[in-house]
């Protein structure tokens, strides 16, 4: 109630949207979505009777990526193409390896040289971001590929690094993992990376607008965003005691998640002249308890997971009356940002195209 007094003493109603239940997958106890892209095409993962499987929902229907198989699948993202990233594995010992989905195929990653199972993003260029181990020596660091050339964003003066994030200009979020007590985020551009301060960065949109969380004092995570590299805190939701932000859209509308002092979680949006619960924007007569917000694309839809007759749903909320916000030139990064200057360890570019390199790699794989 509080929330929407705010909105009718500045003569604005808080915006409406329509929820879609994602579903389960066999009848599981739970259903976690993950990114969603422009077309309102979702992944995530699901509990089945076979173990956690990786699942597209798109057009009302959810799908199993990884059907019939007693594994671990998951997920983690999806472009405008459709290409969905990833990981599987196939048991304990095994570990995680990177995979691919297309629409026909699912494509073993560490043939195209990614090594491991941290993968976090991808963008509409196909580049991918995450970590992996460089060598014997040091931990894992967060990468660049494009095309088969892997960069090294972080280099070797860290204790590790990971990249969260990329938007369609190729620059990265993640953070550092350093000696310190806290993780540092970090903002790479043109082969420099930026030092963004105690925090992590988990998404970046075409503005190069950072979204993520940083630390208070006492150690409690508060949801954060980065402004031409300045750091701006994202207020509380009342009764809550620390948050995260995970997803910003080209509007610099953030998502993310609140935690209540009670314990629960409560997703969240905020935008420069409010923030929301989102709970708040629903029919509260459909029984949804929505605790994550995950993702959220330049059309506002926002997906995420919360609570439905007791079981972990993925939702989809589709805000009325919305034109998707356009990309715009990047600005140049602020001249106040603490940079470092990182070898450029990549090889030279290939000419071979993301399709053919794709096709090529099922050719492997069915050669096997």
């Amino acid at each position: 109630m509080a929330d929407e007094l705010e909105f009718l003493a500045r003569g604005t109603p808080p915006p409406a949207y329509e929820i879609r239940d994602l579903g389960l997958l066999d009848d599981g106890r739970f259903c976690h979505a993950m990114d969603v892209n422009s077309e309102g095409h979702v992944v995530g993962e699901a509990d089945t009777t076979e173990g956690v499987h990786g699942f597209v929902w798109r057009r009302g229907a959810i799908v199993d990526l990884t059907p019939h198989r007693r594994i671990h699948s998951s997920a983690i993202a999806i472009n405008d193409d459709g290409y969905i990233l990833g990981v599987i594995e196939e048991t304990p010992n095994q570990g995680r390896v990177a995979r691919l989905w297309t629409a026909s195929h699912e494509i073993r990653l560490d043939g195209l040289g990614i090594g491991g199972g941290g993968v976090r993003a991808i963008n509409n260029n196909a580049q991918i971001v995450g970590e992996m181990l460089f060598d014997e020596v040091r931990p894992a660091g967060a990468f660049l590929w494009q095309l088969g050339n892997i960069t090294d964003l972080a280099g070797r003066y860290v204790d590790g690094s990971t990249a969260e994030a990329i938007n369609n200009y190729g620059q990265v979020t993640g953070y550092l993992t350093t000696l310190r007590q806290f993780d540092q985020a970090f903002f790479w551009t043109d082969n420099r990376l930026f030092d963004l301060g105690i925090g992590q960065g988990r998404s970046i949109n075409d503005h190069a607008v950072i979204a993520g969380m940083t630390y208070q004092g006492n150690c409690k995570p508060i949801a954060c965003v980065w402004e031409n590299l300045q750091r701006r805190e994202i207020p509380l939701l009342r009764g809550s005691i620390a948050s995260e932000a995970f997803a910003v859209n080209n509007g610099a509308e953030v998502v993310g998640a609140m935690t209540l002092a009670e314990g629960n979680r409560a997703a969240f949006l905020w935008k420069r002249e409010y923030i929301i619960d989102l709970n708040t924007v629903i029919d509260p007569v459909l029984g949804w308890n929505l605790q994550e917000a995950r993702a959220i694309n330049n059309s506002g839809q926002i997906a995420g997971w919360g609570y439905l007759e007791h079981r972990h749903h993925g939702y989809l909320l589709t805000p009325s009356d919305r034109a998707p916000t356009p990309a715009s030139p990047v600005p140049p990064p602020h001249q106040g940002a603490e940079a470092i200057d990182i070898p450029d360890i990549a090889p030279e570019r290939t000419e071979m195209s993301f399709q053919d390199m794709i096709m090529q790699q099922i050719a492997e794989e069915a050669r096997r």
